[in-house]
């Protein structure tokens, strides 16, 4: 009886091994929400109240990350490709080995490739979980630029430690980013597991463009923003990252 119960228990353990997934490949949509209003107000406490309520609560814009082991690429959505790059400015290749990504920016304010190290975050891992997008997450605070809170909900099943926009780094894929400083979510909506194909992660150059290092990228910004000198390098790195319009004016003035 006892090696009946033995084998059985064996079997158990064995499917449900087997039904656990464990996904490398695939393309992740995100919904990526800004909370419009309480935005304007950190820009402006004396803000009127007739503009709040002329001024939608907040906007959305749909993003998706394409990955294939340790390569990603974080960028807009078909057919909002040029809305996506007005507002966030940048595509992002990530290469998680190496911990490096490059930038793709295209704005009214400047253009070109230039090349970084992948944000580096101190996380520390909660006992909370989440289900997001059908998919059991455990939740992770994080900080950035040295007093930023992140929140982050992190799959294991999804194996390559990547994220959306500039965040990386904890064991799974990021399926859920809140920053309240920034009052904006990141969450992902949709998991489409399947490897995509390889000319996915190339990157297209125009005519005279090549990648250069963010620190030059970050001297010819300052040229053209004389008023941001004193400025901190990481803070500059987040606004030509694209994600400026999200930051309130208490980070952007020094």
């Amino acid at each position: 009886m006892k090696i009946f119960l033995f084998i059985i228990l064996s079997l158990t353990c064995f499917a449900g091994a087997q039904a656990q997934r464990f996904i490398q490949h695939g393309t992740i949509t995100y919904e990526q929400r800004v909370s419009q209003k309480k935005l304007m107000q950190a820009e402006d406490p004396t803000i009127s109240k007739e503009m709040l309520d002329a001024t939608s609560e907040s906007f959305i814009i749909n993003n998706r990350l394409i990955f294939s082991g340790n390569k990603t690429l974080y960028t807009g959505m078909p057919g909002q490709e040029e809305f996506m790059l007005m507002i966030m400015k940048s595509r992002v290749w990530s290469d998680l080995e190496t911990r490096k990504a490059v930038f793709k920016t295209n704005s009214m304010h400047f253009k070109g490739i230039y090349e970084d190290s992948l944000l580096k975050m101190r996380w520390q891992i909660q006992n909370e979980t989440r289900n997001i997008a059908g998919f059991k997450c455990r939740k992770a605070i994080g900080t950035m630029l040295d007093s930023v809170v992140v929140v982050a909900f992190y799959c294991p099943e999804i194996v390559p430690q990547g994220g959306p926009e500039i965040f990386s780094g904890l064991p799974g894929m990021i399926l859920g980013i809140a920053i309240p400083r920034f009052y904006t979510t990141w969450f992902a909506t949709k998991v489409e597991v399947g490897e995509p194909g390889a000319e996915v992660f190339n990157i297209p150059f125009e005519k005279g463009e090549k990648i250069v290092p963010i620190e030059e990228f970050r001297k010819d910004w300052r040229k053209t923003h004389d008023q941001k000198k004193k400025m901190p390098d990481d803070h500059v790195n987040i606004i030509i990252k694209g994600m400026q319009y999200q930051l309130p004016s208490s980070m952007k003035e020094f």
